[in-house]
């Protein structure tokens, strides 16, 4: 789409219906296939695909949407579940098997930053080669160059061979040559982590200037704060199918409450903890449990409210300046840390004595939010020196309220004052616009 008047208009600029995509999971019976599908392909014989051959599955089943200029749409799901291949399906890399993709304008695709660059030549001259593959003119490039340049940061290295850059310059140089194409579609494929934080900064101020220039964005990403701060819409996709279409906080809540469901399953089919006994027997893990605000154990705790986790332990003989340590991250495809304690870095170390006893981390308000968790639990000595420990606790956090566009529990307060009772700074009171 070029003209301007269907912008206006806000009519669809990208048409998903239907689509489907299979593959072989057999690569012997995959490229078979393949060939038989080119024959009947250049012959004129193939027809839709009506059903699944030997070996296999929809990577995308009858997935359709529409996306307005300057509308943002994410993609989210589990790791496998088609997010990807649908993206590879828009950029017409791949053929749906079913179904019809119809789009306007230019494609700019943000999958892979750098792909295509050559390592011999320098960052100018990949630059321009990088915006001739991406379908700009002779005078486009001339105009856009410099832009480009300015926008990535490389300084004197531009002019050096890109085989001499680190992977974070070659991506920034890729980032800049594909939001500089005046797209009017833009795929984007879990890419926005390019750089130090000031740059990453410089991404989203220029995706989102693209977007007030009436670019349409395809976002896939796990980031859930991406989805919220720049999605209109999100898509839900689970093993290929679409489960939700709307409100990015509605259908992150869905995303979130069926991946809850997930871990804990699989927390079932998993022993709750594996002690290692690494000290011999001296000093040993003998369980570990999650306490509420009246010390219950219970499966999960509440976002916001007080939580205990309990450290049983066997002391074969008397122990001084053990220290407890817990390393928690969330059960998610990038594991991420999201505490790390330790009992020593708080000042406390604990004189154990023969016999079993118990070992408490108190928390007033659990912040994390709502999710499964896996926690390293052990315990040591100053030093490196480890008794024992518990690769894989896992606990369940819920929560009272909504909590899909916060990274943690916030206690807080609100009030409000009559002007003329609050005082200023310089000891005036009041009166003050």
């Amino acid at each position: 789409m070029t003209g301007g008047s269907e912008r206006e208009k806000g009519w669809p600029i990208l048409s998903v219906r239907n689509v489907s995509k299979k593959f072989a999971r057999d690569l012997r019976l995959s490229m078979t296939y393949g060939l038989i599908d080119i024959v009947k392909e250049v012959s004129g014989l193939r027809g839709p695909a009506r059903g699944l051959r030997r070996s296999e599955f929809w990577a995308v089943k009858d997935v359709s949407f529409e996306l307005c200029p300057g509308e943002t749409i994410a993609v989210i799901g589990r790791n496998g579940s088609g997010k990807s291949t649908l993206l590879k399906l828009i950029a017409g890399v791949l053929k749906p098997d079913q179904g019809c993709i119809t789009h306007g304008g230019r494609l700019s695709v943000l999958v892979s930053l750098g792909a295509g660059f050559n390592p011999l030549l320098t960052g100018r001259e990949n630059v321009v080669t990088n915006l001739a593959l991406l379908g700009l003119s002779r005078r486009e490039i001339r105009e856009r160059v410099d832009e480009v340049i300015r926008f990535a940061e490389i300084g004197e290295a531009i002019d050096a061979p890109l085989q001499a850059y680190s992977s974070g310059m070659a991506a920034r140089l890729g980032f800049a040559c594909a939001v500089h194409t005046s797209p009017d579609i833009l795929l984007i494929d879990e890419i926005l982590s390019v750089g130090d934080a000031r740059f990453r900064s410089k991404c989203y101020r220029k995706l989102h200037d693209l977007r007030r220039a009436g670019v349409a964005t395809v976002l896939v990403t796990h980031n859930t704060n991406a989805v919220l701060t720049m999605a209109d819409r999100a898509i839900y996709l689970d093993r290929g199918r679409m489960i939700a279409d709307g409100d990015p906080a509605t259908v992150l809540a869905r995303y979130e409450e069926d991946l809850i469901a997930c871990r804990e399953e699989e927390s079932r089919a998993d022993s709750p903890r594996t002690s290692s006994g690494m000290s011999g027997g001296v000093l040993t893990i003998e369980g570990i449990e999650l306490l509420d605000r009246w010390a219950r154990p219970v499966d999960a705790a509440v976002c916001g409210e007080p939580a205990t986790l309990a450290v049983r332990y066997r002391a074969l003989r008397r122990a001084n300046g053990v220290g407890l340590g817990v390393i928690v991250r969330e059960l998610t495809e990038d594991s991420d840390v999201v505490l790390n304690l330790h009992s020593e870095r708080d000042g406390r170390l604990f004189e154990i004595e023969t016999g079993c006893g118990r070992i408490e981390v108190r928390f007033p308000a659990l912040g994390l939010r709502p999710r499964v968790y896996s926690a390293r639990v052990y315990l040591s000595a100053p030093g490196l020196y480890v008794y024992d420990l518990v690769d894989s606790y896992r606990f369940r956090v819920v929560a009272r309220e909504t909590m899909s566009q916060n990274l943690y529990f916030q206690p807080r307060e609100w009030h409000a004052s009559p002007l003329s009772d609050v005082e200023w700074p310089d000891g005036s009171v009041g009166g003050r616009v």
